[in-house]
């Protein structure tokens, strides 16, 4: 039996630029390498970061409860702008990392902005920043059996001043590897390329098309890349090509798994849902599948009704058919996070990084966000995985996933929502 296993990764980065008005850049003391890595080896300045007692037991349900609020959020925007004719696939958590990163370098009313948008409203700096560490943390080390790695990063033109309490907070906290380089060589863009390409294992090649602008200072990139193994493994031998109604009027054939186990289960009036565990059963994948009357695009689909639904999935002996889907998607988030309520971070007039660079006016140009789900086999023959639960017997229920539908991973513990996405065709890449 060939093990199935999801290979998913997302990139977030902000392009900061200079404001056109504003007097030239101050020079720092630099050498003449302009290809310089310090990353996570900057001479850390203990008192440019704030230490206070934070209660962890307490903020982290608040942090993760406002992250997941703010992925829905996020999703649903970018959901009704393709009117649910679209593959989406985003990971809230790179968004508000990388998001998190301009956030210690904001201040006045463009912090209070970025705060709003990201609900991260009742938690201080310091609090947030601490328990995003605890966070990252706890994620990366929950499952054996589940692979995943985050990485942020600052690279920032190395004539440009950058505070130095701004570069410790994210590099302490954030584990933010720090890279001052010369923006105007055109190895610079291809440097960043490569560390992207790095941390997404060579399926994110290229964030940066051609040369760095020349009114960039600085890019916020954050890389999240998952790998897990499903905890009830499906059998090749059990693959066919399946009807797969994308709407009214597309039937399209595409490879579907199947697999007869215990699988959490749901049935309500509007969709069936469907907990798929990986590894130790710590991360999971939910498949909302609407009924056939109900279509992706015709009911919330909120953090509030998300724990509603995740409540009551119970285990249920269950027939699964699923189909292989893989597909890349690239989005710029500028247009929907200034919906949100944080255009202000977009305007070059009124924007405020103070933290970043105390003379210098900067803003936000983009935030740009690219992601990529496959669902492939791998490996070798393993043994089958065998389940000694005791339930309560049932008739069989049948899930055949024929038609668009929604997917949450999130993880159990934290109940953090790592990403949300929606297939419309499987077979779109």
């Amino acid at each position: 039996m060939l093990k199935y296993i999801y290979k998913i990764l997302s990139i977030c980065f902000l392009c900061l630029l200079i404001a056109c008005d504003q007097p030239a850049i101050e020079p720092q003391n630099s050498d003449d390498d302009t290809m310089t890595d310090t990353s996570n080896s900057t001479d850390s300045n203990q008192d440019t970061v704030s230490f206070e007692i934070v209660n962890l037991k307490l903020t982290t349900p608040q942090l993760v409860a406002s992250n997941n609020q703010f992925g829905f959020e996020l999703f649903s925007h970018l959901f009704a702008q393709s009117n649910g004719k679209q593959n989406i696939f985003i990971s809230p958590m790179s968004v508000s990392m990388a998001l998190t990163m301009a956030y210690n370098g904001a201040a006045g009313s463009t912090k209070t902005a970025i705060e709003t948008t990201l609900k991260h409203s009742g938690l201080s700096n310091t609090s947030l920043n601490q328990t995003n560490q605890y966070l990252l943390n706890a994620l990366v080390n929950a499952d054996d059996d589940v692979l995943l790695t985050i990485a942020n990063a600052i690279f920032y033109e190395q004539n440009f001043s950058v505070l130095q309490s701004f570069i410790d907070t994210n590099s302490t906290y954030l584990d933010a590897s720090v890279h001052p380089l010369d923006f105007m060589n055109p190895e610079s863009s291809e440097y960043i390329n490569q560390w992207v390409s790095e941390k997404t294992n060579g399926l994110i090649p290229k964030m940066i098309e051609g040369r760095i602008p020349a009114d960039a200072v600085m890019y916020l990139i954050n890389a999240l890349y998952f790998k897990g193994i499903w905890k009830y493994q499906f059998d090749e031998a059990n693959t066919v090509e399946r009807a797969f109604f994308v709407d009214n009027e597309t039937i399209i054939n595409v490879p579907t798994m199947h697999i007869f186990e215990i699988f959490r289960y749901a049935y309500n009036d509007i969709a069936e849902i469907v907990e798929l565990p990986y590894g130790n059963s710590s991360y999971s994948m939910f498949i909302v599948l609407p009924h056939i009357n109900n279509k992706t695009n015709e009911f919330e689909f909120s953090d509030v009704v998300w724990k509603q639904w995740r409540s009551s999935l119970e285990k249920q002996q269950l027939h699964l058919a699923l189909p292989k889907f893989s597909f890349e998607y690239a989005t710029s988030l500028r247009s929907i996070l200034s919906d949100m309520g944080m255009s202000e971070a977009f305007s070059s007039s009124v924007a405020d990084f103070s933290n970043i660079n105390e003379f210098q006016k900067v803003s936000i140009s983009d935030v740009m966000h690219k992601t990529f789900v496959e669902v492939s086999e791998v490996g070798t023959e393993a043994a089958a995985a065998t389940s000694v639960e005791v339930f309560v017997t049932s008739v069989p229920k049948a899930c055949t996933v024929n038609r668009p539908f929604l997917f949450v991973i999130q993880e159990k513990n934290t109940e953090s929502i790592v990403f949300i996405g929606h297939v419309f065709n499987p077979l779109q890449k």
